[in-house]
């Protein structure tokens, strides 16, 4: 059964710099999917890849994937306004 998928790839021209991301269909959120999923790619990130910065981002409304970075370690650097535009023309935070 899917539950979703997390992956971390290395940011291109910043050579220790990976970037962290997860989905995970509205069935699975809410039972620490995601954070079990974040904290060992975190992990996978310092400890065998050698990371000197992980990122990630997540719209500003979704609280959720907010907490599943918390928990995860990462911390609040910055937001960015008007990044994801939508179908309808429109952006969102």
């Amino acid at each position: 059964h899917f539950v979703g998928e997390v992956a971390i790839h290395e940011v291109m021209f910043l050579k220790g710099n990976f970037d962290v991301g997860y989905q995970l269909p509205e069935c699975a959120w809410g039972k620490g999917i995601a954070t079990a999923a974040c904290k060992v790619v975190t992990e996978l990130g310092f400890n065998v890849l050698g990371a000197h910065k992980l990122t990630a981002d997540c719209y500003g409304g979704n609280i959720g994937s907010r907490r599943v970075l918390e928990k995860s370690g990462f911390t609040i650097e910055g937001t960015h306004t008007k990044y994801y535009k939508l179908d309808t023309g429109d952006f969102d935070d």
